[in-house]
């Protein structure tokens, strides 16, 4: 992988979720919009997600 001097990569664990903010959302989606429910389709599902 060929990447630019100015960018730094920075390695991840193989499951380290602390280290990314974007799973403390999928865990509160999770527990308390998406819990008990079914969605019939991707746009209600969407739409559930928007009003929440």
């Amino acid at each position: 992988m060929k990447v630019p001097k100015n960018i730094k990569i920075i390695y991840l664990l193989p499951y380290s979720p602390e280290l990314n903010p974007i799973e403390r959302l999928w865990l509160y989606i999770k527990q308390n919009i998406l819990c008990n429910k079914v969605y019939n389709t991707i746009a209600v599902f969407e739409h559930g997600v928007e009003i929440s």
